[in-house]
């Protein structure tokens, strides 16, 4: 999914709106996986986990909004 983001990011750098909200959803995807190899390691609390799931739904939040985004009938 990073390498995915990664070269949306790239792809979209011609439309400002969706290179920054792809560029966001690419840093979410790297804190989640931080967050989530930390909670396996490091066997955090339950409060950490709970963030784990709301930076997933956050993450899907954003890729929505790149969605709408890419198939915008104007370009923004």
């Amino acid at each position: 999914l990073a390498v995915f983001l990664a070269w949306m990011a790239w792809a979209a750098r011609a439309l400002p709106r969706l290179a920054s909200r792809a560029r966001l959803a690419l840093g979410l995807v790297f804190v989640q996986m931080a967050i989530g190899i930390a909670n396996v390691l490091l066997q955090l609390r339950v409060e950490i986990t709970a963030l784990h799931t709301a930076m997933a739904g956050a993450l899907v939040l954003t890729l929505t909004a790149c969605v709408h985004d890419a198939f915008a009938k104007e370009p923004r």
